[in-house]
């Protein structure tokens, strides 16, 4: 039987540096906005391939935010014996977030090559291609794992053919399955990402058949641009009006059933 399935984003500029915490040894840890596998194998010291073993995953790229992931051959850390000492009152402020800046590029991948397929399921003008062209090689230079997404998850990029919403058209049809981003001309190529970012995120969603209401979708696939633009560090009055898209579609989310 044919479905379709649409989502529409309201358009938006973007902007980032993520706040999050060290990751202490453990036995479990929950995904966090903008992890990836990778990501969260470096900071374990357990392997890509041990955590998918471990929690029976098919593909490294099909985690989701809150799932709980088992990490092999952690264990909490031995705690330090020390002499006893007369109690000290003492005050424990709320800890500032940990900022880290964007990430460095990796020059382990193909840099500006444009040899993905994701390059060649462009279509539009000329000045589209380029433009989209030129986002995408930014996204693999400064952001692999939202590289990654876009390139497991998107079949075509095209132009939106409304002037004001790109939007992430995802389609399935028996076992079929393909996902177009309809996208917008924007002045700025790292607010262009964080709007393809967003699409990709709805994509993402479309083939694990995860999908909520219009608005929870909404919600989340915007808290994931509202990282993204933090984690580059675009200007906060992007971010700023996230939230209130947020706000927005958190009151829509108050009253569907």
């Amino acid at each position: 039987m044919f479905r379709h399935w649409r989502l529409v984003l309201v358009v938006l500029f973007a902007t980032l540096l993520i706040p999050f915490t060290a990751v202490h040894a453990q036995t479990e840890y929950t995904v966090q906005p903008g992890d990836t596998l990778s990501r969260i194998a470096s900071r374990t010291g357990a392997s890509v391939a041990d955590i998918m073993d471990a929690n029976g995953l098919a593909n490294p790229n099909l985690i989701y935010v809150g799932q709980a992931l088992i990490i092999p051959g952690a264990a909490p850390a031995a705690a330090e014996t020390a002499p006893p000492a007369a109690p000290v009152p003492v005050a424990h402020p709320t800890p500032a977030p940990i900022v880290l800046p964007p990430p460095a590029p990796s020059q382990a991948l193909s840099i500006l090559t444009g040899t993905d397929p994701i390059y060649q399921n462009i279509v539009g003008p000329p000045d589209f291609v380029a433009q989209m062209t030129r986002v995408i090689q930014w996204l693999e230079v400064n952001d692999p794992g939202a590289f990654e997404l876009l390139v497991s998850f998107t079949d075509g990029i095209r132009p939106s053919d409304r002037p004001t919403q790109a939007y992430a058209e995802y389609v399935m049809n028996g076992e079929y399955e393909n996902c177009t981003i309809s996208m917008l001309y924007m002045i700025d190529d790292v607010l262009t990402a964080s709007l393809l970012y967003h699409e990709v995120f709805h994509c993402m969603r479309g083939y694990q058949h995860a999908w909520g209401t219009e608005a929870q979708e909404e919600i989340l696939a915007y808290t994931e641009q509202k990282y993204f633009l933090q984690r580059h560090g675009v200007d906060p009055f992007y971010t700023a009006q996230i939230d209130n898209f947020i706000a927005r579609y958190a009151e829509i989310a108050a009253h569907e059933h």
